[in-house]
C-alpha cells in the first residue's frame, strides 16, 4: 500500500504525544521509563494494528494522508504521558476521471444555466407587462366600482406575484435536474478510528443494524446547491456505549493510569454509499475489535 504520511518529520513529536494521551499545553518534562515502556509495548502496537487493518486504495485512487504514527514518545510531554486513547485518520482520493467528470459537469452545468436563465428572462419580462396591465385595470375597476371586476383582477395579480416569486425556484429545479447525470461522486473516503473515546455522536442521522456494534448511525449525502455533492457519513461504536440521546453516545473508558484496556472503538467513514460498504468489507474489523477487553 503506498503510504504518504503528510509533515511527517513535524507532526512525529505531536502526533507521538497526542497518541499517548497527552493534554496540550501544562509544564514540559521527561518521560519515565515507565511511560516509555507503556507507550512502546501498549500504545504503539494498538496504532499499528489500526493502520495495518486499512484497506489499500482502489485502483485510480490514491492514499491522501493519514495520521503519522510516532515509534517512541518525544523527549519532552506533558501531563500523563502513556493513556491508551487516540485517533488514526486515513483519507483516500479517486484520481482517475475525476477531471474530467468535473470538467463535464461544468459545461453541462454552464449550458444548462444559459438556457434556463434566458428562459427565466423571457418569462419574467412576460409576467411584469401582465402584471403591469392588470395593475391598471384594478385602479380603472377600482374608480368605477365595479366590484365584481376589481375581485377578479386581484386574484389575477396575486396568481401573477406568485408565478412571479417562483421563478427562481423553478430555474434552479431546472437546472438541477439538467446535471444531476453529470454530478461527480465517489471522489474520497475517510476512515476514522478512534480508541478508547468518552464521547461521540452523528447528528441527523438513524440507525441501522451492524453486527457486534453497540450503536451504528448513517446520515446519508445528496445534493449541495445545482452541481454539489456531500458523501454519507457512517458511525459505528463497539464496546461500552451508553446513549445519551440526540445521537449522541457516551464512553465508558478505564481511567485509571497506564491501563492497557481497550474499552471502546468508534469507527467513522465518510464516503459514497456503495464505496463505504466496500471498505467496511475490505477493513480488518477482526483485528480492530480483537483489541476489546
Amino acid at each position: 500500500m503506498n503510504r504518504t504520511p503528510l509533515l511527517l518529520t513535524i507532526l512525529l513529536v505531536l502526533t507521538a504525544a497526542s497518541a499517548a494521551g497527552a493534554p496540550p499545553g501544562g509544564e514540559m518534562r521527561s518521560p519515565t521509563q515507565e511511560e516509555q515502556n507503556f507507550y512502546a509495548s501498549v500504545v504503539l502496537p494498538a496504532m499499528t494494528t489500526v493502520r495495518k487493518a486499512m484497506p489499500p486504495a482502489p485502483r485510480g485512487w490514491v492514499v491522501e494522508s493519514e495520521t503519522p504514527i510516532a515509534p517512541a514518545l518525544p523527549a519532552q510531554v506533558s501531563g500523563e504521558a502513556a493513556v491508551l486513547r487516540f485517533s488514526y485518520t486515513i483519507t483516500y482520493k479517486r484520481e482517475a476521471g475525476v477531471e474530467d467528470e468535473k470538467k463535464r459537469l461544468d459545461e453541462v452545468h454552464a449550458e444548462a444555466q444559459k438556457k434556463h436563465n434566458e428562459a427565466a428572462r423571457t418569462q419574467t419580462d412576460e409576467l411584469v407587462k401582465r402584471k403591469t396591465a392588470t395593475e391598471q385595470a384594478l385602479k380603472k375597476a377600482a374608480k368605477k366600482k365595479k366590484r365584481a371586476e376589481e375581485k377578479r383582477l386581484k386574484k389575477e395579480l396575486e396568481e401573477i406575484e406568485g408565478n412571479l416569486r417562483a421563478i427562481p425556484r423553478d430555474t434552479e429545479q431546472a437546472i438541477m435536474a439538467d446535471v444531476d447525470d453529470y454530478l461527480v461522486r465517489d471522489t474520497g473516503v475517510t476512515v476514522r478510528v478512534t480508541v478508547n473515546d468518552t464521547s461521540a455522536g452523528l447528528a441527523d442521522a438513524r440507525y441501522f443494524s451492524r453486527p457486534k456494534a453497540a450503536y451504528a448511525l448513517k446520515k446519508e449525502g445528496g445534493r449541495v446547491g445545482p452541481a454539489g455533492w456531500t458523501a454519507d457519513q457512517l458511525l459505528i461504536l463497539y464496546g461500552d456505549w451508553e446513549d445519551a440521546g440526540k445521537n449522541a453516545f457516551r464512553g465508558k473508558v478505564d481511567q485509571k493510569p497506564l491501563s492497557p484496556q481497550v474499552r471502546t472503538i468508534t469507527v467513522f467513514i465518510a464516503g459514497d454509499k456503495s464505496r463505504t460498504e466496500q471498505f467496511l468489507k475490505q477493513m480488518g474489523m477482526k483485528d480492530i475489535l480483537g483489541m476489546l477487553k
